[in-house]
């Protein structure tokens, strides 16, 4: 049998790895000489293009799988950067990346792929499996080895009974006598005839056996030890096996990253790294994987590198933590950001963590949904966080994305808002405008509108005060910082110049998943606003099959973009009439739902779909019950004013007016947003003359949109019309239906009881407003229906103290208004209230609404005089 480099060739093993099939597996725990057996044969086998993948971290989406696929092909000089680009562009965007990783690797001629430490894959193991399934199928001289110590689906008897997998296992692994005798001759001839004893003992145990072999070397006879004694032997006594204290020293400089180049040895140590590294290689303590053109690194045995990694942090920490900074830049440098993220952390190097973060959240935004940042960032002490405010936005952001975690991420956001700016004058103008952005958006979170809108005009200020050479530096950053500046502006009200800068976004991004990115941020502002052939257009101009994916897809679901191009999608269909297909458009987005900043937009839309479908009560309570919760997204800005003006509308509709009105007094800086419901109140409860005489005052509030204005002019011709004010109801219903025709807007016509509904189509008809009619034409559902007139139960002064006591704190205001004495309104409230069977003011307000008694003759006849 042929021996390398200290190592048994075993025959027995390599023609089980030559295949077929094509996939080929092997499962065993650490120790069994997995990865060694591996390179051994590669090494071995005919020439053919390798392309070694070491997974030395956690993969926890599937495009990162593929990338780092990629990455060590063009490390391997298989694959140019060029094609890596157009690879990880696919992996990024398309649903089923696969044929284009199928065309890169067919490209290559005949190919090995070997997947080294595959358990790394963890949470997307199932995805991957189908993936390299289904590689195999497609690439006819691709052969794929993968190496783990986790179980997974490409074992399972099924793909094995069907030859598409071998499996070979730990029974596979362990050492034969025959093997043993030749690992004995190699290094402990004299004990050749020990072989069979060493095999009992050890079970076969390639570590073990390999322990005993090196602890015997130069004895006469064999200790009786069980198998268990033996894994001590390599891991608590493994030093005792290393006679040169140099060598020792250079292990325990080596062994803290995942493995080392030379150049990396070289830095680490002031040894001769080739010799000792071909020494550790000899003695079986590590072996040569590939990694980049002309560039193998040494890695290191897991029990061997845990052993001398755990000492030197228990004995030396300063030596761990310079070793561990060393190799954090080096492997930033290399691409292996999460490796890199963790060792410097390790190292207490802040500063390099800090830029990491920012590299990794530049590259793209679903970084926070997965644990990386979490996994990583939970080791750095609360008291560093305020000098690295990077560090603690991207905990905050990690803890936000998920349900559970999102109530401990206001303590990292406030870390992160109140020492964003500190000593700004030591860092680039690039990372100061990094700077800013965590400070606009921790405010946002922390449900400061006010503030985070502030933060935004600094932030822009900032960028717009930058050179256009470090605008140049900053690339597609520049889009993101944008669209993400936008959005508290968007949030306080200040709608055009939000839109503006989205569109200004939009025009300056260069990659496709930017543009995506920035242009859902266009749509879901122009759908929000009621512009819809603006946000048609940006949601068109969205690729949906190159955009990223998010870690909780399951394969086959269709793809979302950015939750605001979501809402923007919907409101396309709240405006078609098409409430299903608004509701259609989160089935697949529940991963979002409750976490996402734009909760208070999502919910506007769900809450219209489900007040058309008849389930105004339902949601009501539901929206109710999320609010009692401190939801995301919520506080003083346009998104929850929009959510309150639509839930006094669902209670309406629910006939529980009496729970929408104390609600339409919430305070904010978009009362514009109010202006409907309030409206709408008014036309139920008060006279109409009344209502469209502060209809100016309502158009005049702040933090209007073209939708809220639409829905006021709408529901003010209502008014107008039952006040017989038919000039000023054609007037602002040609105001209404000219917002409609030139942006879309309609979704308010739900708000419109039936009986006025039908009024306002008839006036367009007669009035020969063809515009008005197109506007009021399609059919529409009325939740809110006019109550037929019924037999007045109270007398007209009853109804008239009623009616005025609607609108007044105390009974002297209604007496004054009324010219009578307060007892004489005590006397006709406690006959009113008899009559209606209540026993409180809000209820008898609410039974005169649901009886119509407030838009009766009485009413009418009061409306007259005042006009």
């Amino acid at each position: 049998m042929v021996m390398a480099d200290g190592v048994v060739q075993r025959k027995r093993l390599f023609d089980l790895l030559a295949g077929p099939p094509a996939v080929r597996i092997v499962v065993a725990p650490s120790g069994f000489g997995k990865t060694t057996l591996v390179r051994s044969w590669a090494d071995a086998a005919p020439r053919r293009a390798l392309v070694w993948v070491a997974m030395g971290e956690s993969i926890t989406t599937r495009a990162e799988f593929w990338k780092l696929v990629g990455a060590s092909a063009v490390r391997s000089d298989h694959l140019d950067a060029g094609t890596f680009a157009a690879l990880s562009r696919a992996v990024d965007t398309l649903d089923d990346p696969i044929p284009a990783v199928a065309r890169c690797l067919d490209d290559c001629g005949p190919i090995l792929l070997v997947l080294d430490a595959y358990e790394h894959v963890r949470g997307v193991t199932e995805a991957i499996d189908a993936d390299l399934l289904q590689l195999a199928a497609q690439v006819a001289r691709l052969e794929i080895v993968v190496t783990t110590r986790a179980t997974t689906r490409l074992g399972d008897d099924v793909e094995v009974i069907r030859g598409r997998v071998r499996v070979i296992d730990e029974s596979d692994l362990r050492f034969t006598v025959h093997e043993v005798a030749e690992l004995l001759e190699l290094h402990a001839p004299q004990l050749m005839g020990a072989a069979e004893r060493i095999t009992v003992d050890t079970r076969g145990y390639p570590l073990g056996v390999r322990a005993v072999a090196h602890a015997l070397r130069g004895r006469q006879r064999v200790p009786s030890v069980d198998s268990a004694a033996w894994k001590r032997l390599v891991t608590a006594d493994l030093r005792s096996q290393i006679d040169d204290p140099a060598l020792a020293e250079f292990i325990l400089d080596t062994s803290v990253p995942p493995y080392v180049d030379r150049d990396l040895a070289r830095r680490l140590t002031e040894a001769d790294a080739d010799v000792l590294l071909a020494e550790l290689e000899w003695h079986g303590f590590g072996r040569w994987i590939p990694y980049a053109r002309d560039q193998p690194v040494f890695q290191y045995v897991e029990s061997v590198r845990e052993v001398f990694r755990e000492r030197l942090a228990a004995e030396d920490p300063r030596r761990y933590e310079r070793v561990a900074a060393i190799s954090a830049l080096w492997l930033d440098r290399h691409a292996e950001h999460g490796a890199a993220l963790a060792l410097a952390i390790e190292a207490r190097q802040y500063d390099l963590a800090a830029r990491i973060c920012i590299s990794l959240s530049a590259a793209g935004p679903d970084i926070y949904t997965t644990d990386m940042y979490e996994r990583h960032l939970r080791q750095v002490p609360l008291e560093v966080l305020p000098r690295h405010p990077e560090l603690a936005f991207a905990l905050a952001m990690a803890h936000s994305t998920k349900a559970a975690t999102r109530g401990a991420s206001d303590e990292y956001f406030r870390i992160a808002a109140r020492h964003a700016l500190d000593d700004v004058g030591a860092l680039t103008p690039q990372e100061v405008l990094h700077r800013h952005v965590g400070r606009e958006v921790s405010l946002r979170y922390l449900g400061q509108s006010r503030q985070a809108a502030a933060a935004a005009e600094a932030g822009l200020a900032h960028l717009d005060s930058m050179s256009p050479a470090d605008r140049e530096e900053l690339g597609d950053s520049c889009s993101m910082a944008l669209a993400i500046l936008a959005y508290s502006l968007f949030s306080i009200g200040d709608v055009d110049r939000a839109t503006a800068l989205v569109e200004r976004a939009v025009a300056s991004a260069s990659g496709t998943w930017v543009r995506n990115y920035v242009s859902a941020f266009a749509g879901g502002f122009h759908g929000i606003n009621g512009r819809l052939p603006e946000a048609s257009a940006a949601i068109a101009a969205i690729d949906r099959d190159r955009w990223p994916d998010h870690p909780d897809r399951v394969i086959g679901e269709r793809r979302l973009p950015h939750v605001l191009g979501v809402i923007g999608q919907a409101t396309l269909r709240l405006d078609a009439f098409d409430h299903a297909a608004a509701l259609a458009e989160y089935d697949e987005a529940d991963w979002l739902l409750d976490v996402a900043q734009s909760w208070p937009f999502i919910t506007w839309t769900l809450m219209h779909a489900r007040l058309a479908a008849g389930e105004a009560g339902t949601e009501a309570r539901r929206v109710a019950d999320a609010l009692a919760g401190r939801p995301p997204g919520i506080g003083p800005n346009l998104g929850t004013a929009a959510l309150v003006n639509t839930l006094a509308v669902l209670w309406l509709a629910d006939g529980q007016a009496a729970k929408g009105q104390p609600i339409l007094r919430h305070d904010t800086p978009c009362r514009g947003q109010l202006a409907p419901a309030r409206l709408l109140y008014q036309l139920v409860a008060d006279d109409p003359a009344h209502v469209v005489r502060g209809v100016a005052a309502l158009l005049d509030e702040p933090g209007h949109t073209v939708r809220s204005r639409a829905a006021v002019e709408t529901l003010a011709a209502a008014a107008a019309l039952r006040a017989d004010n038919e000039p000023t109801a054609v007037a602002l219903l040609a105001q209404a239906a000219g917002r409609f025709h030139q942006y879309g807007v309609r979704l308010h016509l739900l708000y419109l009881p039936a009986t006025d509904l039908a009024a306002l189509r008839e006036l367009a008809g007669t009035a020969g407003r063809p515009a008005c009619v197109a506007y009021l034409a399609d059919p529409v559902v009325s939740p809110i229906q006019s109550v037929d007139q019924t037999p007045v139960l109270l007398t007209p002064r009853e109804v008239e103290v009623l009616r005025v006591w609607a609108t007044s704190r105390t009974r002297a205001e209604v007496a004054t208004e009324l010219f009578v004495s307060s007892n004489t309104v005590k006397s006709q409230l406690t006959s009113a209230y008899r009559k209606l069977g209540v026993s409180t003011k809000d209820a008898a307000i609410q039974r005169a609404i649901e009886l119509g008694l407030f838009i009766g003759p009485a009413a009418r006849r009061r409306g007259d005089e005042r006009s």
